[in-house]
């Protein structure tokens, strides 16, 4: 039966047990609707399952079981594991604001004989489940964490909100008594500052697309999550990007449902966590900038140290293929120093 729903989701005439998923043309989208037609067919797959195992062949044969703690059921969803097993020291990546892992894939291949890498995915994005507040969100992310590695040293990073999440999670670790060994941040604020900068690239993207639209900006913010979703997606299709609709739709729904359970939390948690601050200089400006802007405001926050590395690209292009290369090298370099 999973055959048969590989090849209606993947529009493919035949599917053995042995093609893999991805190379087939899936990708994070097509997953989750594998496991929905899936789970109304009987089938009890998890996107994890998918991602991991990736034919039909080692999805059947893979444990069902893994070591748990409190409700392991949800965080072990979480887990999704981007490279080769080893006997090197793990790392958690947090899923940035589309609340999936699946950006940290060519990055992590390059780091197969340095580190395991796990990636952290929002429960709310791959399964039923639904977080009312940010805390109960960080407290899954450290049970997933534990339930690959039970007892620190703890290494983990993220990127863009995925950075401000991996700061959150590594405190509370910390304050449970677990040793934190690296937390690298990949162009992340502070809770406050990301919530001020989503705010204003919400309005100029709102702007961008909504000229023609005669809706305010005001009006856009105050509709409800699905009805801002409906509502873009139909310009998207009005402007006949059809071939990007879905993961357009995708997108937007979960960035703005990540947004607003960033606003139960509203303020970065105090800590002492030395951390590598990795930012975003495409023109190499970062020894221009005023003294109490070059680490984004987390000195306010945490009191360990804080150590700012410059990368030559954009936000938005720090896990392109294109990039990895580079960062992988530099990432490397600092999991060096753990050895």
């Amino acid at each position: 039966r999973l055959c048969a729903i590989w090849q209606e989701v993947l529009k493919l005439e035949q599917v053995g047990v042995y093609d893999n998923f991805f190379e087939l043309g899936g990708d994070s989208i097509l997953s989750i609707q594998v496991v929905s037609r899936a789970k109304t067919h009987g089938l009890n797959i998890s996107v994890r399952q998918l991602f991991e195992h990736q034919t039909i062949d080692r999805i059947a044969k893979s444990e069902s079981g893994r070591a748990r703690v409190s409700d392991g059921s949800i965080a072990e969803d979480c887990i999704l594991r981007l490279n080769a097993k080893s006997e090197n020291i793990n790392v958690f990546c947090i899923h940035p604001g589309s609340g999936l892992a699946n950006c940290y894939g060519t990055f992590a291949n390059q780091l197969d004989k340095t580190a395991n890498i796990f990636g952290i995915q929002c429960p709310d994005r791959i399964s039923e489940h639904r977080t009312n507040e940010f805390a109960a969100l960080t407290e899954i992310y450290a049970t997933a964490i534990r339930s690959i590695q039970q007892q620190g040293p703890y290494s983990i990073v993220g990127w863009s909100l995925g950075g401000t999440i991996a700061y959150e999670v590594a405190t509370y670790l910390a304050n449970q008594g677990h040793e934190i060994a690296y937390l690298g941040i990949f162009d992340a604020k502070p809770f406050t500052q990301q919530l001020v900068r989503r705010t204003q690239k919400a309005k100029y993207w709102w702007e961008e697309i909504s000229h023609n639209q005669n809706l305010a900006f005001e009006k856009l913010e105050a509709m409800e999550t699905d009805q801002l979703v409906d509502f873009i997606a139909d310009i998207v299709a009005k402007n006949k990007n059809k071939d990007n609709f879905e993961d357009t739709r995708d997108h937007l729904f979960w960035t703005k449902y990540l947004f607003e359970l960033m606003k139960t939390r509203k303020e970065t948690s105090q800590g002492s966590l030395d951390m590598d601050l990795f930012i975003a200089d495409p023109n190499e400006e970062y020894s221009n900038q005023a003294q109490d802007q070059q680490a984004y405001g987390w000195e306010k926050y945490n009191t360990g140290t804080i150590n700012v590395i410059p990368v030559s690209t954009t936000h938005s292009e720090f896990f392109h293929d294109g990039q990895n290369t580079e960062l992988a090298k530099l990432f490397e370099t600092r999991l060096n120093h753990l050895r």
